[in-house]
């Protein structure tokens, strides 16, 4: 070993490697991903992105990608796009662990971002031609050699072996493309400190809100080579320290849903672990992308991660929020990140509060700007930055384009979206880090009802009808239009009349729709609403006139209504009228015009038995001595 000693430079490192069991080595692969995207010619654009250890050589600036399965196109050329250090940052009042010529030692945290892309090489994009097969087409990246780990027994004899995998989608061609792939937002996180609580989340979103599943996967020398000589206590869905090498460790867990990956462990070391996103369109698996990162896990002073808490309106505390909501709901709460923690000169630490969510608006403080506007929004933008504890408050207004899928699925019924808020400390050499996820579910709430038929006028000088109805309760403003049908009989044709976009307008006037050969006329009314403004509701009661044997006369404010209808066993009949209720009968007539029922009314509502009444449509009426007041059909079943 190289004198060590010499070319440290601050005493937390110094303490770490005293205490550790890791050696200068050559090698230099700490992990990786690969992921796509669709471009605006409906090509793809591909990324490799590369981790690497930098103690260790440099990467290439172009690297290859092999495409497996694929019938004609048999490799991929990359080339480098950034390289950027990614090791922990914290107080500059203290030396930092950092990727230059300090960095000798393996293990250290130091760890340096080179990624890839197609765009320089293929400027138009690539195009894939073809349906993927059953196994899918799978896009490899792999060189030697490994770094040295605590999990893998002589991880250094292997090859790294990064893959992605495109599956078919319902036999659709490839070309053009329709699908992205996952995408890993957040950068990995390559050290921790050993004892305390640890959660990370690499933020996984998908540009076309697909569906997304999370789990462990096999870390992989060759295309069907996985790694499979882990140390005693170790495999690749246990690839952190358990109780079985130190019972105070709190074995590892993945949230399948979310991702987030938790545990505790007072063993130092480095661990392999690969995380396997799996996404699916419309309920098919469609791709998988795996991201295979090595965490140290140092020996640090006391230091405890900060508290993220959510407080909603009504001042209840969260320390995770999941929610459901209807479509055209508000959400808020405030999000408070706070640490009393102290650093090594007994100050306050600084908390760094930052948050993740393809539906933040524009610097988070504009509602438009996002995926899918209205967007969510920040009272206070971040990064926020602050001693002690840093707030700000969520604000989200959804509406029906949050139930609109970016695939297509046409699933109106709910959507599913996630926010994540990360907090840091600044301590020194590994400052401690918590996540938390938000999830709100928006669901689509019930189409609108018909608007409730109140009454039918004739006009017998000129042969106008007049409709009156009361409009349905729209509060999630899904409303599109009203929806006027008529037919000359009961049981005829009826075709649309009219239709209108006024939610308010609460009449119609036909013209003339009494001055016909025919003796009667026959309408109902629909709504068309929903998130989609194409869902027709149910048809309202019907109501008519009807010249034979009745004296029509107009009245003022009269409104029938029956319920349930259809009805079976028995209904009600409720009406409102501006008179006293004197000498009011109401009749049931039969499809032939015969009376079969004959009731007289002291009440504005009244019980109907229709025990014995056979199946059918029967015309309900209401009369003051001769005059008719008011009708409806009523369906009995």
């Amino acid at each position: 070993m190289k004198s060590i000693l010499k070319t440290l430079k601050f005493s937390f490192v110094l303490l770490y490697l005293v205490l550790g069991v890791f050696t200068s080595s050559a090698s230099h692969y700490m992990g990786g991903e690969i992921s796509w995207e669709c471009m605006p010619n409906g090509n793809y654009r591909f990324f490799l992105k590369l981790y690497r250890e930098c103690s260790g050589i440099t990467f290439s600036n172009t690297e290859i990608l092999k495409v497996s399965n694929h019938p004609s196109l048999g490799t991929l050329t990359l080339k480098l796009i950034e390289r950027k250090d990614i090791s922990p940052v914290c107080n500059n009042a203290y030396p930092n662990i950092v990727c230059d010529s300090s960095a000798t030692t393996a293990n250290t945290g130091a760890v340096e971002l080179w990624t890839y892309s197609t765009d320089s090489v293929y400027p138009n994009g690539v195009v894939l031609n073809g349906v993927p097969p059953l196994q899918g087409w799978v896009f490899i990246h792999t060189s030697c050699c490994r770094n040295p780990c605590t999990n893998i027994q002589n991880s250094s004899n292997f090859d790294w072996f990064l893959r992605a995998v495109m599956y078919s989608y319902n036999g659709q061609n490839a070309n053009q493309c329709f699908d992205n792939s996952p995408i890993f937002a957040e950068k990995p996180m390559t050290a921790v400190c050993s004892g305390y609580p640890i959660t990370f989340n690499s933020n996984v979103s998908d540009p076309d809100m697909d569906s997304l599943a999370f789990d462990w996967a096999q870390p992989l020398d060759g295309i069907s080579t996985p790694i499979s000589s882990y140390s005693t206590g170790y495999n690749f869905q246990n690839p952190f320290p358990d109780t079985s090498i130190n019972p105070l460790n709190i074995p590892a867990v993945i949230n399948h849903i979310t991702g987030d990956v938790s545990l505790t462990s007072f063993t130092n070391g480095a661990f392999v672990n690969v995380i396997k996103v799996t996404s699916y369109k419309c309920g098919i698996k469609i791709s998988e992308v795996f991201r295979e990162t090595q965490l140290v896990i140092l020996s640090c002073v006391a230091n405890a991660e900060p508290m993220l808490t959510l407080i909603d309106s009504n001042g209840t505390h969260f320390s995770n929020y999941v929610d459901t909501v209807n479509v055209g709901a508000s959400i808020y709460f405030k999000v408070i990140a706070s640490d009393s923690g102290l650093l090594p000169n007994g100050t306050n630490q600084t908390i760094t509060l930052n948050a993740f969510s393809k539906e933040f608006g524009q610097g988070f403080v504009n509602p438009s700007g996002c995926a899918k506007p209205p967007c969510a929004m920040l009272s206070i933008p971040v990064p926020l930055i602050g001693m002690e504890d840093v707030t700000t408050e969520f604000n989200w207004q959804t509406d029906c384009s949050h139930l609109l899928s970016a695939t297509q699925c046409n699933n109106l019924e709910y959507q599913s979206y996630r926010f994540v808020f990360a907090a840091s400390d600044d301590y020194c050499p590994v400052p401690a880090v918590s996540s938390l996820n938000v999830t709100i579910v928006v669901r689509s709430v019930p189409v609108l009802k018909s608007p409730s038929f109140d009454s039918i006028k004739v006009n017998h000088a000129n042969g106008d009808v007049s409709l009156f109805w009361t409009p349905p309760i729209d509060s999630a403003n899904t409303f599109d239009s009203y929806h006027i049908y008529y037919s000359p009989s009961l049981v005829g044709i009826y075709t649309p009349l009219d239709s209108s976009f006024n939610y308010f307008q609460n009449s119609y006037l036909h013209i003339g729709g009494a001055a016909t050969v025919y003796n009667s006329g026959y309408y109902f009314l629909k709504t068309r609403s929903g998130c989609s403004k194409a869902i027709f509701s149910k048809s309202s009661d019907t109501l008519f006139f009807n010249y034979s044997g009745i004296n029509e006369t107009q009245r003022d404010e009269i409104s029938l209504s029956l319920f349930p209808n259809p009805a079976h066993g028995s209904t009600k009949i409720s009406f409102i009228w501006n008179k006293n209720f004197n000498n009011i009968e109401v009749e049931i007539y039969d499809v032939s015009g015969s009376k079969i029922r004959n009731i007289i009314v002291n009440s504005g509502i009244i019980d109907i038995d229709l025990t014995g009444i056979k199946p059918g449509a029967y015309l309900i009426c209401v009369k003051e001595e001769k005059n008719l007041l008011a009708r409806k059909i009523l369906l009995v079943y």
